[in-house]
């Protein structure tokens, strides 16, 4: 029997599943701000915990991100 030589894993890029703003839901979980913004979750609660980011509480613990919000404080942040 022959012996099979491997190489090294070649990395796959991951593709974001969000292209841009355009294809983004008009309200956010932190899941799919985490996700488009290719943070952690962890990062992203530290990000919505910020002064003038923009969020929205929904009852008691649910917190979502407008989008128009989410889009205005990224161009602030040019």
């Amino acid at each position: 029997m022959s012996k099979v030589k491997l190489g090294k894993p070649k990395k796959v890029q991951r593709q974001p599943d969000y292209a841009g703003f355009d294809t983004l839901p008009s309200m956010l979980t932190v899941d799919e701000l985490a996700e488009f913004l290719r943070i952690s979750r962890a990062g992203a609660y530290n990000l919505i915990a910020t002064d003038g980011f923009p969020t929205l509480k929904v009852g008691k613990k649910r917190v979502v991100i407008p989008l128009a919000g989410l889009v205005q404080w990224v161009e602030q942040q040019k």
